[in-house]
């Protein structure tokens, strides 16, 4: 469950999630939905998944 999340953070760490993110905005919001809905299978704490839901705002936004 978490290979597809984790391949699209290494994705924009190294630049190329721009490339991804231009391509419309469907990405993004199953991005979103998939953290709204499986956090607890995604993180091992609330921290964890603050930290990584403000990286992806700033990225993106």
């Amino acid at each position: 469950m978490t290979f597809p999340y984790l391949k699209f953070l290494c994705l924009l760490s190294s630049g190329k999630g721009n490339k991804i993110i231009s391509r419309g905005r469907t990405l993004v919001l199953s991005l979103f939905s998939y953290v709204t809905y499986f956090p607890k299978v995604i993180f091992s704490s609330k921290q964890e998944e603050k930290e990584i839901l403000a990286f992806i705002k700033i990225t993106i936004l």
